[in-house]
C-alpha cells in the first residue's frame, strides 16, 4: 500500500513517500505493476476472505487500484507468453 485517501475529503496523503515501488522496480529492471491505496476496507475484506473489489462498499479508489494492478498482469503474461518469447510461457489456474 502506497498512500491514505482521507475518507472524509479524498485528499491523498503520501505518508510513505512517493513513487518509491516504481523507482525501485526500475532499479531491478522490473515492471511497475501500480499503487494500492491504503483502505480499512482492504484491511476488513482481507480478513473476511472476501475480495475488496467485489464488496459494495469499496471506494472507487480502491477498485481502480486493483483493477489497474489486474491489467498491468495480464498484459505482461500476454507480452511474456507471445509467440516467440525465449522464456517458457506462464499459467494462471
Amino acid at each position: 500500500m502506497s498512500f491514505f485517501v482521507c475518507p472524509e475529503c479524498s485528499h491523498e496523503s503520501h505518508i510513505f513517500g512517493h513513487d518509491g515501488a516504481r523507482k525501485w522496480a526500475e532499479e531491478l529492471k522490473v515492471k511497475f505493476l501500480g499503487h494500492v491505496p491504503i483502505n480499512l476496507t482492504i484491511r476488513e475484506h482481507g480478513d473476511e476472505g472476501t475480495p475488496a473489489v467485489v464488496a459494495d462498499d469499496t471506494p472507487d479508489v480502491v477498485r481502480e487500484a486493483f483493477r489497474g494492478i489486474a491489467q498491468q498482469t495480464a498484459a505482461a503474461l500476454a507480452t511474456r507468453n507471445h509467440e516467440g518469447s525465449k522464456q517458457a510461457p506462464l499459467e494462471l489456474s
